[in-house]
């Protein structure tokens, strides 16, 4: 696997915030962190998010919002709203991607929203 594939697949491109205030991860490909070398269908994406998401009640949609506002990459915070997914989260654009840019910048940003959106305990 080359290395951008490895960015690409297992690191997360942004955030579901599920109709019950989960949250789940997904890759640059809108699979759940690890998917990609074989796409899921619509109701596997959902079991499989519904399964991994975490509660972490500090995290609030107010605070994603905040994170990704401050960020200096191009993100966005929208109202999903469909059965599963009530919000969806990008960390950066395919202009800011980091592995598509060489400006070092690009990494810090995105692993500073990576830092502050992980700090926040989850509840077990």
């Amino acid at each position: 696997m080359a290395l951008n594939n490895l960015f690409k697949i297992n690191l997360p491109y942004g955030l579901y915030v599920l109709q019950d205030g989960r949250i789940a991860f997904f890759n640059r490909e809108y699979q759940p962190l690890g998917y990609g070398e074989r796409y899921l269908s619509g109701k596997e994406q959902r079991e499989i998010f519904n399964r991994i998401a975490i509660d972490v009640p500090k995290l609030t949609i107010d605070r994603i919002r905040k994170i990704l506002d401050e960020s200096e990459l191009k993100t966005s915070f929208k109202l999903h709203d469909d059965a599963d997914y009530k919000y969806q989260a990008h960390f950066y654009f395919d202009g800011d991607n980091p592995v598509n840019t060489e400006k070092a910048s690009h990494y810090k940003e995105y692993f500073k929203i990576l830092k502050e959106i992980t700090k926040y305990q989850v509840k077990k």
